[in-house]
């Protein structure tokens, strides 16, 4: 059976094919000179079931080779085509605050069912609004075991990873969600390490901008773990940050599945003062923007077992 990656995911796909048994299949893409994208399939893939892997994330390149490439793939006659996405781009364009704005996140749901896609496996969406605008089967990869496993390993790495699981984690740990959309992943976090919970109220008055206002848990003296799905632009974090060290946090590590690190992040990031910064690889190009402190995990044993089990 056979994988075919978009531009950005070729390595990736590499490993991932090895665990999952798959082969990856040949492809041709390259563009144009005033921008258009060619692609074609370089396999017989006529009534075989068939997986691709790619990002709707900018820049829109990637978008439009996961669309074309769904595309040819469909010419060709494949049977099922299961896109797999490990950043869903777009996402947090779940709902409309002000009339006339775009319904991004359904749009590319929509797109992608349009193009030929049979089903979708994807990592920690960014709610559960977008689950519902796949018509298609869908597979849901969480990501709350794998970076409960990096915090217990960062943590005491001469004990962990157990063969059993996690298990507890020293008492004096306080897992904290940096907003009321993060709390569902912290909570479970904290399930796996034994710890105990906490989380702090923000409003957006507008996009990439967030204002953190109040702390719930006690933090005074306590090893902090921030867990979000994902590290944009770093605004809410840093926010976060700030607000913990002045209620006494003793230090703080950051973990979140998606790195996408765009703008001042890592600036940010770099003068916050946190201890760890963990994130996974489910955007190749993190690798590019490797910093002190970051701890990068691979999301690729766990894609195999999704892929492993249809």
């Amino acid at each position: 059976m056979f994988i075919f990656p978009t531009t950005t995911y070729r390595d990736f796909t590499q490993k991932l094919a090895k665990q999952a048994r798959l082969k990856v299949g040949r492809t041709e893409i390259r563009k144009f000179s005033d921008g258009e994208i060619y692609m074609r399939v370089g396999e017989r893939v006529a009534g075989e079931n068939v997986y691709i892997i790619g990002t709707t994330a900018p820049p829109s390149d990637n978008f439009m080779e996961l669309l074309l490439l769904i595309n040819a793939l469909k010419t060709a006659r494949a049977k099922y085509v299961t896109a797999i996405i490990p950043y869903f781009g777009y996402g947090r364009a779940d709902h409309t605050v002000k009339s006339g704005e775009a319904l991004a996140a359904k749009l590319m749901a929509d797109l992608l069912k349009c193009a030929g896609m049979d089903r979708v496996i994807t990592v920690d969406l960014h709610s559960p609004r977008v689950e519902k605008f796949f018509k298609v089967p869908l597979t849901h990869v969480r990501m709350h075991e794998l970076l409960a496993k990096a915090i217990a390993h960062t943590f005491s790495p001469h004990l962990y990873p157990l063969p059993t699981g996690v298990g507890r984690v020293r008492a004096n740990v306080v897992v904290v969600a940096p907003d009321n959309g993060a709390l569902p992943l912290a909570t479970q976090v904290a399930k796996i390490l034994h710890a105990k919970t906490g989380w702090i109220e923000k409003y957006r008055p507008r996009p990439n901008v967030a204002r953190a206002t109040r702390l719930h848990g006690n933090v005074r003296g306590k090893r902090i773990v921030l867990v979000d799905d994902m590290i944009d632009t770093a605004g809410t974090i840093t926010q976060a940050i700030q607000i913990l060290k002045k209620h006494g946090a003793a230090s703080i590590t950051l973990a979140a599945t998606h790195g996408v690190f765009s703008g001042s992040a890592i600036t940010r990031l770099q003068r916050a003062g946190i201890e760890h910064i963990i994130v996974t690889d489910t955007l190749p190009s993190l690798h590019t923007k490797s910093f002190s402190k970051l701890k990068i995990v691979s999301i690729i044993p766990a894609l195999a077992r999704a892929i492993l089990t249809l």
